[in-house]
């Protein structure tokens, strides 16, 4: 029996964002009986036990680490196209940006159908001119464009420019959740008020606003003290630990945690947990906070604004008074209140984006987008 989908990623792993997305999809369309199988041109890493554990085949096409992926990696094409040849699927899912870009040269000439999966709405090749050229010139070869918020296909018009962008068929499809990666933990013991914030840090995440809206909140809230917990590594930290300061002076203590595999644990940990993103397609770390059972305020870039259970949500706009109005709305509740706010937006998500809810909406998209999946496996 021939392969009927592949979807090609960089690394096989759910502790990235996009990556993660794309793993889930695999699994949830596999569910729907499709033949499934994930191909990783940077197989470098080992897959961890939540990798071994998906059931669907995962294959490194390289051992080469991140190089692999620098554009015109003649390497990489030659696997993608051995790959392809040996297992023959009928379908084609690729992750945008670098690894796309190498899937359609290598199957420039072939009849698969690629869908371009987009998981961001801001990229760093479209600052350079020569980048937005070969992703405009490869646009033709995608049969259908997914992005996970309307934000995704905007910034593709934006970097390729309308006019190649609108010709291909596109559609919106959010992020699918997996309630069984995260068992919900409602109750919170902890005598302090704990907010957390987790993800790479540098500009996109807008943990500095979050730094400068929790300075001016009061060092205790419903005689609880306050705390703040920062979770990751990036280019910005010593910026932020800087804002830290201040905000410590101010007698609520600031940890920087580094970054951990505990995810589940940390935000646990929390009272509430803000995700202040000032761009994103769909923020993962605010589906796994909320679907932990974690209180969760955050920014209108983060996709949320797309889902019709909206209202569940706590929304907060990227300056630092809306984000400190929201923060002392949220911790002013009682523990009961929260928890039933961390329901509430739990039960939201799942019923709107369990796994077979979007993979069925998926397939019924690409149906009406000129990508019959069903009749691509027949």
């Amino acid at each position: 029996m021939s392969l009927h989908t592949v979807f090609f990623v960089s690394q096989a792993t759910f502790e990235l964002g996009p990556q993660g997305r794309i793993l889930r999809l695999a699994k949830g369309w596999q569910a729907r009986g499709h033949a499934t199988a994930v191909a990783a041109l940077q197989g470098d890493r080992e897959l961890g036990a939540r990798e071994r554990e998906l059931g669907v085949p995962i294959h490194a096409l390289t051992r080469h680490d991140k190089r692999i992926l620098r554009a015109g990696r003649l390497d990489a094409m030659l696997a993608i196209r051995r790959f392809v040849a040996e297992e023959r699927p009928r379908l084609v899912f690729a992750l945008e940006t670098l690894v796309d870009w190498h899937v359609k040269l290598a199957l420039w000439r072939s009849r698969e159908p690629i869908v371009t999966l987009l998981g961001i709405d801001r990229w760093k090749w479209e600052r350079k001119l020569y980048r937005r050229v070969g992703f405009r010139s490869l646009a033709p070869r995608t049969n259908a464009l997914i992005g996970n918020s309307q934000r995704c296909l905007d910034g593709y018009a934006r970097a390729l420019g309308a006019k190649t962008v609108e010709r291909l068929p596109q559609a919106v499809v959010p992020n699918p959740v997996d309630p069984d990666e995260w068992p919900p933990r409602f109750e919170r013991d902890d005598p302090e008020l704990v907010i957390g914030a987790i993800g790479r840090l540098a500009e996109q995440k807008g943990f500095d606003l979050l730094l400068r809206a929790v300075a001016t909140l009061p060092s205790a809230i419903g005689g609880k003290r306050v705390r703040v917990r920062i979770q990751g590594s990036g280019p910005d930290e010593a910026q932020l630990r800087e804002l830290a300061a201040p905000v410590e002076r101010a007698g609520i203590p600031v940890e920087f945690l580094g970054h951990s595999s505990d995810v589940r644990g940390f935000y646990r940990s929390l009272a509430c947990l803000v995700v202040p993103s000032r761009w994103s397609g769909f923020e993962n770390t605010a589906l796994e906070g909320c679907l932990s059972g974690t209180p969760t305020i955050v920014s209108p870039a983060t996709g949320f604004e797309d889902l019709a259970s909206r209202e569940t949500f706590v929304f907060a706009e990227l300056e630092p008074q809306a984000l400190r109005k929201a923060l002392l709305e949220l911790l002013s509740r009682s523990d009961a209140e929260r928890e039933a706010l961390a329901r509430r937006q739990r039960d939201a998500l799942v019923a709107e984006l369990s796994l077979a809810t979007i993979c069925e909406r998926l397939e019924r998209t690409l149906v009406e987008l000129g990508v019959d999946a069903a009749r691509a496996g027949g």
